[in-house]
């Protein structure tokens, strides 16, 4: 019994699945080892991300979405308010209206 469950274990470590193979090969066909020029592009497409990063137009463009992003939030926020507000004032109008009928029935 044991034999076999050690037998099957090594096969199944020995032959991937066939999504392991899949994740793999790509990441064996466009290593940067093999191509160290794919290396020296993606280092200076990152440098330049970063000098994009620290430029004025960057930080104002930062600035821009997120007052963009504070103002669709706010307002989000207002419409989700007055929505509940709604629902809460004619849940209470109702609530009201069973308590009274529990009351005249109680009576």
């Amino acid at each position: 019994m044991s034999a076999s469950a050690s037998a099957d274990s090594s096969s199944s470590m020995l032959r991937p699945s066939l999504s392991i193979r899949w994740i793999l090969v790509p990441k064996v066909l466009g290593s940067s080892r093999l191509k160290p020029e794919v290396r020296r592009a993606v280092s200076k497409s990152s440098i330049t991300r970063s000098f994009t990063d620290l430029s004025f137009l960057s930080a104002s463009a930062r600035l821009r979405s997120s007052s963009m992003m504070a103002f669709s939030g706010s307002f989000t926020d207002l419409s989700f308010l007055s929505a509940s507000a709604r629902l809460r004032s004619s849940s209470m109008m109702a609530f009201s209206g069973l308590i009274s009928m529990v009351f005249l029935l109680d009576m």
